[in-house]
């Protein structure tokens, strides 16, 4: 069988989520999981965002924020 959902360290994910904890970590939530976001970006809770970067210790570390 095919294992789903892991991922390497460091490869590179991409996830769309509304902010539901603002500050550090951020939290992201698309309404089946929750992830936590490592950025230095400005963003307010409710704010819905795509953030990509690779993942570091259960986090993504976002690079881009859009």
């Amino acid at each position: 069988s095919e294992a789903t959902g892991s991922t390497a360290a460091g490869e590179s994910q991409e996830f769309t989520g509304t902010v539901v904890q603002a500050g550090s970590p951020v939290v992201l939530d698309n309404g089946t999981e929750t992830r936590s976001v490592d950025t230095d970006e400005d963003l307010r809770l409710g704010e819905q965002v795509t953030v990509r970067g690779p993942l570091r210790d259960g986090r993504i570390d976002a690079e881009e924020v859009f």
